[in-house]
């Protein structure tokens, strides 16, 4: 999204990813108020919040003393006005592609279908494709990060004070999509078809050194642009698994609150369900 607005003001960039192709399939159909506030720059809140369930309230159910039925034990709104005028909300993700595509203006190339999610970067790639010249160089990973100490180059406008090495990794250490469809298989989406395997560049197992006036790191919580500025995660951490699941509960019960999100309280582990 940050190359798609790049590339709409005509700034020079380039954008690597130490993966070998694309995200075929997504992990989440939800968006947090900040994350709308940034597609609301690209004018698409507003159909967002009419075709999205709104996440306002959260429930909070635990076992009770005999362990074999759940109590209401609290619950928790999910809007904050003071912190911003929107809030979280659940969209199915092949849904947020097509919306994308028709605010950014990008051609039709993609058969959409429910739980499409890999839609949305096929969306934001093809977006920056009818902008620019850039391409997701694949394959790429950044090895070392330094800063010029010259405080003039910090204020020279010409200046590109950042040098970054770069790795052209090897087929061997390039890290792969979870999930590879194959092609003409249910689900794929045609537009992606030419990446389901990625095309030698020539340049494996070599490194270069790039300068660069900024850097983005948009590489997650285990960000290793964050670790070589030396930025520390503040937060609580926990030591946990979950798993995520789509599915349909077959089970007799009474209870009721399906339709909002809730959390349940096991002493064996927590259940979430958003509906």
């Amino acid at each position: 999204m940050a190359a798609l607005w790049m590339a709409k003001c005509g700034i020079d960039f380039r954008i690597i990813d130490k993966r070998a192709t694309k995200v075929f399939k997504g992990q989440a159909d939800s968006l947090q108020a900040r994350t709308i506030e940034i597609l609301d720059s690209f004018g698409i809140a507003d159909d967002i919040n009419k075709r999205a369930a709104h996440l306002l309230e959260t429930q909070f159910w635990a076992s009770g003393e005999n362990g074999d039925a759940i109590e209401p034990v609290g619950t928790a709104s999910e809007y904050h006005p003071d912190l911003s005028r929107f809030h979280q909300v659940l969209i199915n993700q092949g849904r947020l592609g097509f919306l994308l595509q028709k605010h950014t203006h990008t051609p039709q190339s993609c058969l959409l279908t429910r739980g499409e999610a890999g839609q949305i970067e096929r969306t934001l790639l093809d977006a920056i494709k009818s902008l620019s010249n850039v391409r997701v160089e694949r394959g790429v990973a950044p090895t070392r990060l330094h800063l010029d100490s010259h405080h003039e180059s910090a204020d020279d406008p010409r200046a590109h004070p950042v040098a970054v090495t770069l790795r052209h990794l090897t087929e061997a250490e390039m890290p792969r999509a979870s999930v590879v469809p194959q092609p003409g298989s249910f689900g794929v989406n045609p537009g992606d078809e030419a990446e389901l395997e990625r095309e030698p560049m020539g340049k494996e197992g070599a490194e270069e050194v790039v300068r660069a006036k900024y850097v983005l790191g948009c590489d997650g919580a285990r960000s290793w642009t964050r670790r070589q500025v030396g930025i520390e995660l503040v937060g609580e951490g926990r030591d946990a698994l979950w798993g995520a699941a789509d599915g349909v509960p077959d089970v007799d019960t009474d209870f009721r609150e399906w339709y909002l999100p809730w959390w349940w309280w096991f002493s064996h582990g927590d259940v979430v369900g958003l509906s």
